[in-house]
C-alpha cells in the first residue's frame, strides 16, 4: 500500500483484507500513519485509521450491489440488454455521462465496461425502496460495529428523500458515502453467498490474574440476498479483471479474481471536482471458493485516477503475497496467460538453524506447490537445507516431494513458472 501510494503521489491510501466465512479483520493498513507511543511527533491528520474514520463516495465499487438489488427483486435478469445512450442520458435538467459512447450492452456487459448510464436505468427498474433496502442489508448506511475506536457510519439518506436523479447518482456511487471497511465487509457478504458477518479485530482479551475475559468469534448478521444472487453477480465480478475489463492488472498468478474498480470525483462545495478522485479496487478471491476479500482505496493520486491502474497493482501484490502467507493454493485453470520471462538460476543456502532448533524442526519436505519464493523461505525456515531455484513466479515442481524427511545439509530443487498478468 505504500508503495502504490508513493508510485501515485497520493494525498493517503488505506487497505483491508478479510476472512470471508468469518469477519475476521486479517489485516488492516492506514497511511499516513504514526506511532502511539509518540504520536507528539506527528501531524494531527495522520493520527486516525482512514479505513474506519473516512467517508468518501465509493464510486463503480457500489455498481454490483446496485445489481443485486434489481436481481433480487426481479425488476432485472441476467439476460436482459439496456441501451447505453451514446454516453449521455439527460434525467431533468441533468446529463449523466459514460467515459465511452456505449450503444447496446447485456447486464454482464455493463458491469465488465462500468457504465453509469445503464446502471442508472437499472437502478430506475429495481425502484428506490428496493435499492435502499438491500444496500442497508449489504451494512451501507451504519457502522459495522467492528470495535475499532473511531468507526463510523456512511451516510446513507432513506429512499423517501429520493429524486430521480438521485436514485440515478446511487446507482454509480454518488449521493452516498461509505468507509474503506464496510466497503470490505459489503464484497465479503456477496462472497460468502449473501450471508452478512459482523467485521471484527480482536480475539480474545486475558487478564493475567482471572484469564480470559472476552472471546469474540463469527456472528452473523443476517442475509442481504439469495444464494443465487450473490453467486451470478460474483461471476460477473471476474469479468473486470479480464482483459477487456477495467482492471486486469487486478489480476493474480494462478486464482481466479472477482472485483469491481471504483474511480469517483471527490465532492466539493455543491459540485464535484476536476481533478480530486479517489480511486480504489475492491475484490475477493479465488472467485470460485472465495476465502479472502480484499478493499483498496487511494486518496487523491497524481497522473492517473482511474482505480484498475490506480488500486489494481495493489490489490494484486497484498493477494499475491496473502495467498502465499495463509497457503491457499494456486490452481493451473486460474492462470492467466504469462508474459515472456528471461530464465533465471537461484542458488539459496539457508543459514544454519540454532543448536536448540535443528534440522528436525521442520522435519520433512513440506509442499510447496504454487508458493512464491517468499513463502518458500518463510515455510522452509528451520531445514539446514541448500535450496536451488530455477525460474520465476510460483512453484511448480520440488525435489524432494512431499513428506520425504529431511536431512542436515540437504538439497532441494525448485522449479517455478513465470508469473502471469501485466508487471
Amino acid at each position: 500500500l505504500a508503495g502504490g501510494m508513493k508510485v501515485m503521489n497520493a494525498k493517503g491510501a488505506a487497505a483491508v483484507l478479510m476472512d470471508v466465512h468469518s469477519g475476521e479483520v486479517i489485516a488492516l493498513a492506514s497511511l499516513p500513519d504514526f506511532d502511539p507511543n509518540q504520536y507528539g511527533r506527528y501531524a494531527v491528520e495522520a493520527r486516525r485509521n482512514r479505513a474506519v474514520t473516512d467517508r468518501f463516495e465509493p464510486g463503480s465499487t457500489l455498481k454490483p450491489f446496485i445489481l443485486a438489488a434489481a436481481l433480487q427483486s426481479g425488476a432485472v435478469s441476467g439476460r436482459d440488454r439496456f441501451f447505453c445512450e451514446n454516453g449521455n442520458l439527460d434525467i431533468g435538467k441533468w446529463t449523466i455521462h459514460d467515459h465511452h459512447e456505449y450503444g447496446e450492452l447485456s447486464v454482464p456487459e455493463i458491469i465488465k465496461v462500468s457504465s453509469n448510464i445503464c446502471m442508472a436505468k437499472i437502478g430506475a427498474e429495481a425502484g428506490a425502496d428496493a435499492v435502499y433496502s438491500v444496500l442497508r442489508s449489504f451494512g451501507f448506511g451504519a457502522t459495522t460495529s467492528s470495535g475499532l475506536l473511531g468507526e463510523v457510519g456512511g451516510l446513507l439518506h432513506p429512499a423517501s428523500k429520493w429524486g430521480d436523479i438521485h436514485l440515478a447518482n446511487i446507482s454509480f456511487g454518488q449521493g452516498m458515502s461509505t468507509t474503506v471497511l464496510q466497503l470490505a465487509s459489503a464484497y465479503s457478504t456477496l462472497a460468502n453467498g449473501g450471508v452478512r458477518m459482523r467485521p471484527y479485530v480482536v480475539s480474545e482479551i486475558r487478564s493475567d490474574d482471572q484469564g480470559l475475559l472476552e472471546v469474540t468469534g463469527p456472528e452473523r448478521v443476517g442475509r442481504a440476498v439469495s444464494p443465487q444472487v450473490a453467486a451470478l453477480v460474483s461471476r460477473m465480478l471476474e469479468d473486470v479483471v479480464s482483459a477487456s475489463g477495467t482492471a486486469p492488472q487486478a489480476r493474480v498468478a494462478g486464482v481466479r479474481v472477482a472485483g469491481k474498480t471504483g474511480t469517483a470525483q471527490k465532492h466539493e462545495g455543491g459540485g464535484y471536482s476536476k481533478d480530486r478522485w479517489v480511486a480504489s479496487f475492491v475484490g475477493f478471491l479465488p472467485a470460485d471458493d472465495p476465502r479472502l476479500v480484499i478493499a483498496v482505496v487511494i486518496d487523491e493520486p497524481q497522473g492517473s485516477h482511474y482505480g484498475g491502474v490506480v488500486a489494481g497493482p495493489v490489490f494484486r501484490r497484498i493477494a499475491d503475497v496473502a495467498m502465499g502467507y495463509l497457503q491457499i493454493p494456486r490452481r493451473p485453470d486460474g492462470l492467466p496467460e504469462p508474459l515472456a520471462a528471461p530464465p533465471l538460476k537461484v542458488v539459496v543456502h539457508q543459514p544454519r538453524p540454532s543448536a536448540d532448533r535443528g534440522a528436525s524442526s521442520l522435519g520433512q519436505m513440506p509442499d510447496l506447490d504454487g508458493l512464491a519464493l517468499r513463502s518458500v523461505m518463510r515455510v522452509m525456515d528451520g531445514c539446514n537445507c541448500n535450496i536451488e531455484v530455477r525460474g520465476q513466479g510460483y512453484v511448480v515442481g520440488q525435489v524432494p516431494v512431499p513428506g520425504v524427511k529431511l536431512d542436515d545439509d540437504q538439497a532441494v530443487s525448485l522449479e517455478l513458472a513465470a508469473a502471469g498478468g501485466l508487471p
